[in-house]
Formats: C-alpha cells, sequence, structure tokens
C-alpha cells in the first residue's frame, strides 16, 4: 500500500481535516480543531496528515506540547493526539506507519524528552508495536454525597427508602470525618472563581510537592477551561485572609454528577479543606455524588478514600514514549510519581 504522509498547514488544511474527522470519528467536534490548532497559544500543535497515492486523506495524528516539572526541572514533553484512521484502511498498517513517523518529528526537535497519550481501546496494539509502553491505568474514585438515588432501584418502599438513605447518608459523613468539620473563618470560599495571576503562585508553590505534574499556570488554565468550547466549567478555590489562593478545584456537571477535571492544592492541609468546604458547597445544591479521574501518588488516593472516596471500575490507561539517553527515566517509569488529572487529557 503507497501512502505518503506530510505535515500539515493547519490553516489552509483546516476544512480538509474537519470533513475527515466528521466522516471517520464523528466525535471530534468542529470547535475542537480551532481550539486546539488555530487557538492553542501554549502548546504549539502539530499534525501529520497520510494519503494515499491518489491524493485521499485516510489519516491524521497530531501532537501539542506540555511543559512538565520533573523533580523541579523543567521539561518539553509532547501529547499524542488525533489519531483517526479512515474506515476502509483500519489495518495496523496505515495507523502504524503514521505513529513511526509521529516518532521521528518528535524526536527530529531534539528538545522533547518524551510523548504520551491516551489512546481509545482499539489503539493499544498500534501503540505497543511503534514502542509505548503502559505506565498506568487512570483511578476513577466516587464520593457518594446523598445516597437516595443509589439505593432507589433496591428499595420500593418510598418511607424506608428515606429511612435507609437518611441512615446511609449520616454513616458516610460520619466515616469520612465531615461531621467534625467546622468551616474556618480565615478562610476566603468562592464557589466560581476567575483565573488570575493568584494561580501563578499557587502553582510555583504547590508544584514542588509532586515529582512529575504538568504546568498548571494561569495562561494554561484559562486556555484549557475557560476558552474551551466543550464543557462549562466552574472553579471553586480557597484563599487564606490575604487573599492568597491554598487550593482550587475545576469542575462541571453532568446532572446529578459533579466531575472534578483539575485540582491543586498547597498541601496536604490545604487538600483536607478545599474538599470539605467542596463537599459542602455541592451537598447544598443538591448533588448525589462526585467523581474525579487521576493518576497520583499512593499518599493521595489514601488521603481521598480517607475523604469518603471510593475506586470504581475504570479502564483508560496513560501511554509514553521515552527517546534514548532520557536521565529522568528513572523518574517517569514509575507512575507513583504522576499527577495527572483531566487537565492533562485532550478532549
Amino acid at each position: 500500500m503507497d501512502l505518503i504522509i506530510r505535515k500539515a498547514n493547519l490553516h489552509a488544511d483546516n476544512s480538509e481535516i474537519i470533513n475527515f474527522w466528521h466522516k471517520n470519528h464523528g466525535a471530534i467536534q468542529t470547535d475542537r480543531y480551532t481550539w486546539m490548532y488555530l487557538e492553542n497559544t501554549i502548546g504549539q500543535p502539530s499534525c501529520l496528515l497520510l494519503y494515499t497515492s491518489t491524493g485521499k486523506l485516510v489519516g491524521t495524528n497530531g501532537i501539542f506540547i506540555r511543559y512538565f516539572k520533573i523533580e523541579q526541572e523543567t521539561i518539553s514533553a509532547a501529547q499524542a493526539i488525533d489519531l483517526v484512521i479512515d474506515r476502509e484502511y483500519r489495518t495496523a498498517g496505515p495507523a502504524i506507519k503514521l505513529q513511526r513517523n509521529l516518532l521521528e518529528y518528535v524526536e527530529s526537535t531534539n528538545t522533547i524528552k518524551i510523548i504520551y497519550g491516551f489512546p481509545l481501546k482499539a489503539a493499544h496494539l498500534v501503540l505497543q508495536r511503534v514502542g509505548y509502553k503502559i505506565l498506568s491505568d487512570f483511578e476513577r474514585v466516587t464520593k457518594i454525597l446523598h445516597s437516595k438515588n443509589e439505593l432507589s432501584p433496591y428499595i420500593s418502599n418510598s418511607k424506608i427508602l428515606n429511612l435507609i438513605s437518611a441512615a446511609t447518608d449520616f454513616s458516610l459523613k460520619l466515616i469520612s470525618g465531615e461531621l467534625f468539620y467546622i468551616s474556618s473563618s480565615n478562610l476566603i470560599i468562592n464557589t466560581d472563581d476567575l483565573i488570575d495571576h493568584r494561580f501563578d503562585n499557587l502553582w510555583q508553590m504547590a508544584s514542588i510537592n509532586f515529582c512529575i505534574i504538568g504546568e498548571r499556570n494561569s495562561e494554561f488554565l484559562s486556555w484549557r477551561y475557560k476558552n474551551s468550547s466543550n464543557k462549562t466549567y466552574h472553579i471553586f478555590t480557597i484563599s487564606n485572609k490575604s487573599g492568597s489562593l491554598l487550593a482550587y478545584i475545576i469542575y462541571f456537571y453532568d446532572q446529578k454528577v459533579v466531575k472534578i477535571s483539575d485540582m491543586l492544592f498547597l498541601d496536604n492541609r490545604a487538600l483536607k479543606l478545599v474538599l470539605y468546604e467542596f463537599f459542602k458547597q455541592m451537598r447544598s445544591e443538591n448533588m448525589n455524588q462526585i467523581t474525579f479521574l487521576f493518576i497520583g501518588s499512593q499518599k493521595l488516593s489514601k488521603q481521598l478514600k480517607k475523604s469518603g472516596f471510593f475506586k470504581r471500575p475504570e479502564e483508560s490507561k496513560i501511554f509514553y514514549y521515552l527517546f534514548n539517553n532520557n536521565a529522568l527515566c528513572n523518574y517517569i517509569q514509575n507512575s507513583n510519581s504522576w499527577y495527572l488529572t483531566g487537565a492533562d487529557i485532550d478532549l
């Protein structure tokens, strides 16, 4: 099969790529192309296009740059995105050819240390064929706020349901320690904050607590969340009396479920404070549960469990490709070193 690869002109090839995506991957939205490739001021996006000898577009594969701190050293990483193959060409060959060319293109920059991605299950074998390794599964945790909805399929009697759900809610709050939590008058709570310089200060102070973490300054967060047309995000923050940010939670609503996309905190005390204040706020809004998808340290997992989160099944994985002679490989290959959330996943 004679296939040709070239680098896309992101503006000139705009319509061709979007039409191809609509035909072969209906879930990708037009607005996402604009957001990721044309208005991405921080990620230096690129896209490779795969053509037949007759000029038919049959595949795309993109990347954008993320800056990570690894043991306080800032490195450039590339996130692989938008691997889409024409339905008629979905054998291993075209996808492997695209991936190998993408790796060669990234390596030729001589600046990128690692490429990583969050592929669909159908692409797992392709990535492994070209040298990617699985770093870890994501961890999905859920916090039940109101148990009535969870219990209703099993209890038909409304009076009994109300009694049991009330007792369950009380028990969950008791176990997590929420019953004993008292809000401090020294905290400033903002339920829908704006991204500004305070987030830069928090990023600088909080990043030292993580071995590997993607950059979360105000510029990145604004592009990722405020400029995204994919969802409406909200930002919950806690600050001290002087206005310094202690922690934030970025989230969105999915009916009666609250989904945390990102969370950053100054220290373990700030994590506990922001979680308990967030629980209180979401209960007041009559939300049923909170979910959070992440990769993090065992210490973080234990803190979330202590706060009342429990694990749910999750199949999402992160794959990575480490370029040769990388002195940071011992850190990168240890999944316990990473902190990844929805902020690090392409939409």
